[in-house]
Parts: structure tokens; C-alpha cells; sequence
């Protein structure tokens, strides 16, 4: 399984992310923040469901699915949910238009797509709220060396 069009993935997407102009204020990391800040948007190192299937010659040739999960979480001083919802948001449609716009991660897979996400929210301390979502990016990859 370490022969993969997943590390290629995960710094394609990375990159992508990196020429956003809309990102210019968030701090973007490859791997979980370690120290979150008021806008974060990570690629995460945990991968879910990487499978593969290997061709019918036995050799390394194989096809592979693997979902990558970029996390996003906004906080913000206050009460008021809609603040860090909005951003939040704000933050998942550039996430979701990067893929949109490169559905092969720059080449390294022959399609990425949103399957699914996840919002959450929760108050951190009796002054910051934060709001935290979760977009998981099925990638289908062709290996053949």
C-alpha cells in the first residue's frame, strides 16, 4: 500500500489550496495545526478508506481509492454561532471549488469529488465559540509502477 498516488494527492491538494487568495488570512497546514489559530484549514494526515485492486496480471499495477478529510476551524470571540458558521463556510467553498475546478489533483488522481462533510460547533471557553467542519475528498487513482 505504500506505493500510492495518496502522498502525490495530499500534497497536490495542499498546493492548490496554498494559491488561494482566500486563504491568505488562515493558517493552512499539510497535517493537523499543531496549535490552532482563529482560522484554520488542514489536510489531514489521517486517510480513510484506502483501498486497493490489483490488475488481473498480478503485477504492481492497481487501482485504489482513498478519501482524504480536510478539516476547517474557525473561532471567534463571542456568543454569536453564525460568526464562525459563516467563515466556516466561506472557507469549505473554496475548498470545494479548488476540487471542482481540479477534479485530477493537478494529475496525481484521475478524479476527486466532496462525498460527504461534517459541521460541527462547540463553545470553547465562556468567551469563543468555534465552528469546525469536516469535507471528505474521495480520491480514485490508477498505479501502474
Amino acid at each position: 500500500m505504500v506505493r500510492s498516488k495518496l502522498w502525490p494527492a495530499q500534497d497536490a491538494l495542499y498546493a492548490l489550496l496554498q494559491a488561494e487568495a482566500g486563504l491568505a488570512r488562515t493558517q493552512l497546514t499539510l497535517g493537523t495545526p499543531a496549535d490552532f489559530q482563529d482560522e484554520n484549514v488542514w489536510i489531514s494526515g489521517e486517510v480513510d478508506n484506502w483501498t486497493a485492486i490489483y490488475a488481473v496480471t498480478g503485477l504492481r499495477a492497481k487501482d485504489e481509492q482513498f478519501t482524504l478529510r480536510v478539516g476547517i476551524v474557525v473561532q471567534r470571540l463571542g456568543n454569536a454561532y453564525t460568526t464562525p458558521r459563516d467563515r466556516a463556510k466561506e472557507l469549505g467553498q473554496i475548498v470545494e471549488d479548488v476540487i471542482a475546478n481540479n477534479h485530477t489533483l493537478s494529475g496525481t488522481v484521475e478524479l476527486a469529488n466532496i462525498t460527504s462533510a461534517r459541521l460541527e460547533e462547540t463553545m470553547m471557553d465562556e468567551r469563543r465559540r468555534a465552528v469546525g467542519l469536516s469535507i471528505n475528498v474521495s480520491c480514485r487513482a490508477w498505479l501502474d509502477a
